[in-house]
């Protein structure tokens, strides 16, 4: 057998088809919105520092024998994780079947001859792409994010991993201040600009009225409230692009906190076909009672778009009317249709 002089010790057929699976991976990033948006999120997670998004975590959503499974038909990472975990001779690393090397990389982990850590630095963000649904890496993002967690709240243990850890809410809002420029860039081609993802006025409009009001400092509402005045007075346009260009997307996250925008995150991920498109009614469109009622904006709890709340109807001071004469009918027909 015609055996290269690599490190892998490869046959020239194999190492055209790592090649092809390496390349595959590669372009599969760049090949949609969506798909870019998942690598984006990849790496914000390993580079977020939250337990909630440690090896262990992801391993317990995608277990190293369901990985190998579905790397089956990509021996040469498979070989590359094998070699690096076990020491093994790259031929017999490579001709073992997955459940074998899964077995062999779980005694090196076990005795801490390797680690999960090990194992993810060699698994680039289009591994995570090509091989498992899109939609499926999003989901279990929403799900494992710590989205109410502040610094003096704890992470919660998922499925009895690991000790809840006590985490600076400062990392959550790294993680979705990346997430949110990756979203509202406008990003640049050799096609010319596309628009971003989420546009500044699709971001504010997912933000809840009342929590804008009770966040947004003092200070900063005063300033929008001036440049808004300003340009009516020169009769410039003035619009959430310009909102957003004055408050700050770093300024925004530091006052909504992560739970406050997570409803514009998972409205991208909508509009990406990356969470079901949900119907949403608009305060416009939305049918008034017949009676004058209060009407209230407020959110589920969740982040999610506002709804309307009908409120009992004000109290209101009786008015005296005049009285009015009522004539019954008498009971004898007789005496009104006389025959």
């Amino acid at each position: 057998m015609d055996i290269l002089q690599d490190e892998f010790h490869r046959t020239p057929a194999e190492l055209a088809t790592d090649q092809a699976k390496d390349a595959e991976c590669a372009a599969v990033v760049n090949s949609t919105p969506a798909n870019w948006f998942l690598s984006v999120l990849i790496h914000a997670m390993r580079e977020s520092g939250l337990p909630c998004f440690a090896p262990a975590a992801q391993r317990e959503r995608w277990s190293l024998g369901d990985m190998f499974d579905k790397l089956r038909v990509a021996p040469g990472l498979r070989q590359t994780i094998t070699c690096a975990a076990t020491g093994l001779r790259p031929r017999i690393a490579r001709e073992l079947e997955p459940s074998n090397q899964v077995a062999l990389i779980d005694v090196a982990i076990k005795h801490e001859l390797f680690s999960l850590e090990g194992i993810e630095r060699l698994v680039p963000p289009g591994v995570y792409i090509a091989y498992q649904p899109s939609d499926r890496l999003f989901r279990d993002f929403d799900d494992m994010m710590p989205w109410k967690a502040t610094s003096s709240t704890e992470f919660r243990d998922f499925d009895d991993m690991m000790p809840w850890k006590a985490t600076s809410s400062t990392e959550l809002e790294k993680l979705v201040l990346t997430l949110l420029q990756a979203l509202c860039l406008t990003q640049n081609t050799p096609d010319g600009s596309k628009p971003p993802i989420l546009s500044a006025l699709d971001l504010l409009l997912q933000i809840d009225s009342v929590l804008w009001l009770n966040t947004i400092s003092h200070n900063m509402q005063v300033a929008l409230r001036d440049k808004q005045l300003a340009a009516e007075q020169a009769q410039l346009n003035w619009d959430a692009e310009d909102i957003l260009d004055l408050v700050g997307l770093e300024s925004l996250v530091s006052a909504l906190q992560p739970s406050g925008l997570r409803g514009a995150i998972n409205y991208a991920a909508q509009k990406l076909g990356l969470l079901p498109q949900q119907t949403t009614v608009s305060l416009e469109q939305a049918p008034l009672p017949a009676h004058d009622d209060t009407l209230d904006v407020s959110t589920h709890g969740d982040g999610k778009r506002p709804s309307l709340v009908v409120l009992d109807p004000p109290v209101t001071t009786p008015v005296e009317t005049e009285e009015v004469l009522i004539i019954e009918e008498t009971a004898d027909a007789d005496a009104v249709n006389p025959t």
